[in-house]
């Protein structure tokens, strides 16, 4: 396999112009860490020379779209080898790269918003596993988040409520005594195990959440049409069902965003009937409907 990484790295040196090659390069030297890492933990150090080499090479990749996914595939990689130091380096830089993608990504044909959207939720789904940083907080790198979505001027509300979504949706699963998955076969220590029976870490989970609900229902109430505004409020109400304890206080943002969907939809509208149906059969449910 060192032969193959090295094939690699002779390729770049002298073919590093041709357009996508770089890209190749990289699949491929992911493809190499995923194959020694099924031997166990004993090419762990190959492992790290291949992760070293895609980060290498991570900067030249554009256009920045593919240059995200790529940061997520190998962030993925160092994750399933436990290196955790590459994971979190390996993060901020897709987020660097998520900060500075431009709308027409230097073409003159948009990006695919969908797309922008499944590399986020990709994201999303790394962090569950990625243990809190101690240093500047267990939510920081979703706050982080949260804050790029707010001042990305091109994202659209839709764009911004599925975000929000998905980031209530994180913060659910982090909130779990036992997270629902866990990197390197759980031998990398998650949230669940770090801040087991931690009350300041479900706090800040909690703190973070009513920001995102706030922006959740502020992002709502921008879209212009009435109709997307109505999908989009029953959206946001049965993701914040599915994914919290309806509290009082969560009972009252669903109740308004049921409302919201009511003021922009038929009554006789089936999403907005079978949402009204799921929140009352939820347990110790009290939104007014």
């Amino acid at each position: 396999m060192e032969s193959q990484l090295a094939f690699l790295v002779e390729c770049r040196g002298s073919f590093g112009s041709i357009r996508g090659l770089k890209e190749t390069l990289i699949h491929s030297s992911n493809c190499l860490a995923i194959k020694a890492l099924k031997d166990g933990n004993r090419h762990l150090g190959f492992v790290k020379s291949c992760i070293a080499f895609s980060e290498v090479t991570l900067p030249s990749i554009s256009p920045q779209i593919r240059q995200l996914n790529l940061y997520l595939e190998t962030t993925e990689v160092a994750l399933l080898g436990g290196l955790i130091s590459h994971s979190d380096g390996l993060i901020d830089s897709a987020i660097n790269s998520l900060q500075i993608l431009d709308v027409l990504d230097g073409s003159k044909t948009p990006i695919d918003a969908d797309g922008v959207l499944s590399s986020i939720q990709k994201l999303f789904s790394l962090l569950v596993m990625v243990p809190g940083n101690l240093e500047h907080g267990v939510t920081y790198l979703p706050k982080n988040l949260v804050l790029l979505i707010k001042s990305q001027s091109w994202m659209t509300p839709r764009m911004r409520v599925k975000f929000l979504c998905a980031i209530v949706s994180l913060l659910a699963a982090l909130s779990q005594q036992n997270l629902p998955y866990h990197a390197d076969n759980g031998k990398l220590l998650g949230n669940d195990v770090l801040f087991f029976g931690d009350s300041s870490y479900l706090h800040e989970l909690a703190s973070l959440c009513q920001f995102v609900l706030q922006n959740l229902v502020d992002a709502i109430q921008q879209e212009p049409s009435m109709t997307a505004r109505g999908s989009m409020a029953l959206e946001a109400c049965n993701c914040i069902a599915s994914s919290l304890i309806l509290s009082q206080e969560i009972s009252s943002i669903c109740s308004k965003l049921i409302e919201t969907g009511k003021s922009c939809l038929s009554t006789n509208n089936r999403y907005l009937q079978s949402t009204i149906q799921f929140i009352d059969h939820l347990p110790h449910s009290s939104v007014a409907v």
